[in-house]
């Protein structure tokens, strides 16, 4: 905790970015004197999660670590791809020492199943080849109960998954040929059992759309459930990120001047100030949600990234949140963001950087 003093009153802030002002001082007890506050304080590593994974196209190709909204500091670029490579969609998985995924979009030529998918674990060891012949792979998502990682083949016209060391590979969702269904990201609710994604059509014909399918026992989508959550006519449907609590969907429509969108599965609508979070975004591409604080009354807090140049992410409360940077004061200006498109919230918790 740090204390010091704004204009009227004493101020301590802690991890959590809450800061709190003292209501009143020097209360005399038997042991001890005592202050009485007027927000509660967390110790370091107690709420998650506390990192923010990234996957940046554009310069190194880097895979990348950045502390969140104050539970946790610091930056550190856990690895990069070969020069050339484009990193897009990354999901990550916190169980076993955490686990980060991410795709390599290479598409050359258009279409062709020359992409593949990159694993690597939190401390930055074991970078290995996860899946290879993938069609242009975008967005991702890892249901942790299965063990499953799902891709979304944008070109491919089709939604893919396999387990975690690329075993059992299999198409769930596919549609050849047909260029109004070109996945963007992927997004599921196992505890309702519901998948998500994001399609895209051809471009600047704005015919995206909101997908959504029921998913059988095992996570497999009915493809015969199909049901448009928003109909054609969304241009650049990017990323799409799911609120399991509230049932929502929050998606990217991406450009100069984009937006970051909700759209309720649920029978509430997401709030009453309409479909749109936050309004004229540069180049917006895929976003997390963060829920910590919902069964505690706190808001769903929303990550997303803006694939310019230098890059940025941030985060906000989805219902009538302020935009904010995330904090990297720590990296130098060499070492900003190059064109962040994915991006994954995990939990390295009492773990360090080193």
């Amino acid at each position: 905790m740090t204390v010091g003093k704004n204009a009227t009153n004493t101020v301590i802030d802690d991890v959590t970015c809450d800061s709190a002002g003292i209501v009143q001082a020097d209360i005399v007890a038997s042991n001890g004197i005592l202050h009485v506050v007027d927000a509660a304080f967390v110790p370091n590593g107690i709420f998650c999660p506390d990192t923010v994974f990234s996957a940046e196209q554009r310069g190194q190709g880097r895979i990348s670590a950045y502390g969140f909204a104050c539970r946790r500091t610091g930056f550190k670029h856990l690895d990069t791809e070969p020069a050339g490579t484009k990193p897009v969609g990354i999901a990550v998985d916190d169980s076993e020492g955490g686990k980060i995924f991410w795709s390599n979009d290479q598409d050359y030529p258009h279409a062709s199943p020359t992409s593949w998918a990159s694993g690597l674990a939190y401390d930055g060891t074991n970078h290995h080849r996860v899946l290879s012949n993938l069609i242009d792979p975008q967005g991702m998502t890892t249901v942790p109960e299965l063990k499953k990682l799902y891709v979304a083949e944008h070109s491919g016209f089709r939604i893919s998954r396999s387990n975690y060391d690329g075993s059992d590979y299999e198409i769930l969702i596919s549609k050849p040929n047909n260029e109004t269904f070109q996945p963007s990201d992927i997004a599921y609710d196992h505890t309702n059992g519901f998948m998500f994604a994001s399609v895209e059509g051809p471009e600047q014909q704005g015919v995206g759309y909101i997908a959504q399918w029921k998913l059988n026992s095992t996570g497999y989508p009915d493809p015969k459930s199909e049901k448009i959550l928003i109909p054609y006519g969304t241009v650049h449907p990017y990323g799409l990120c799911v609120d399991v609590i509230h049932q929502d969907i929050f998606y990217i429509v991406g450009g100069h001047g984009g937006q970051l969108r909700c759209v309720t599965y649920d029978a509430t609508p997401c709030h009453s100030e309409g479909p749109v979070v936050q309004d004229i975004l540069n180049y917006p591409y895929m976003c997390a949600v963060d829920s910590t604080f919902v069964p505690y009354g706190g808001p769903t807090n929303v990550v997303f990234t803006q694939a310019n140049l230098p890059g940025q992410i941030f985060y906000t409360a989805a219902i009538g949140g302020e935009k904010k940077s995330l904090n990297k004061t720590d990296v130098i200006s060499n070492n900003d963001l190059q064109a962040p498109e994915g991006v994954a919230l995990g939990c390295l918790a009492s773990g360090s950087w080193d």
